[in-house]
């Protein structure tokens, strides 16, 4: 594992496996993206070896604060079974709607997915702008929801809380339908 890096070629698809340094060259020359390799045990100690190398370079940067809402994120994903690394706008939107549903306020969204998609970035994956598109999900599934309750809005007494329960029952099974996620 530590002399071989799984990427996926971004121009034909194909999933090569490379020495380090070959595959750190074509990912630094944006010509590959490292994934995940299909083994179960190397899978996790990519994840592992990924996570760490990320947190060592965001505390370089000096970005620090953006650990904290990764961790959170991370803690989450383990609840649901889930990976956090790589990362899907479907898992970050439901789990924004998840907090809402907890009681997190609106405004608190928005430092949240953009600390995800900073930590997110350093590995390298698509999507780009995480963020933009997660937060676009969020929102329209919190409008489609308000429409869903419409005429029962007027007895809730928090609305947002509501919409967001409203919102993650839509879909149960973790995916959102594309007609309610952010195309950017």
């Amino acid at each position: 594992m530590q002399n071989e890096i799984t990427v996926v070629d971004r121009y034909t698809g194909k999933t090569l496996h490379l020495p380090r340094t070959h595959a750190m060259d074509r990912i630094q020359q944006g010509t590959a993206v490292e994934t995940v390799p299909a083994d179960v045990s190397a899978a996790e100690e990519w994840r592992d070896d990924l996570r760490a190398r990320i947190f060592a370079e965001t505390v370089e940067r000096g970005n620090e604060q953006d650990i904290a809402p990764f961790q959170e994120f991370e803690r989450w994903c383990a609840t649901q079974g889930l990976h956090a690394l790589p990362v899907k706008v479907e898992c970050v939107t439901l789990f924004l709607l998840s907090l809402m549903r907890d009681g997190a306020p609106k405004h608190e969204l928005s430092p949240r997915a953009y600390g995800i998609e900073r930590i997110h970035a350093l590995a390298n994956h698509p999507p780009r702008q995480l963020a933009k598109q997660v937060l676009n999900s969020v929102f329209r599934a919190l409008e489609f929801a308000k429409l869903e309750i419409g005429s029962l809005m007027g007895l809730v007494e928090d609305r947002e809380l509501q919409a967001a329960r409203t919102a993650l029952g839509l879909f149960p099974n973790g995916e959102i339908p594309k007609q309610y996620t952010a195309h950017v």
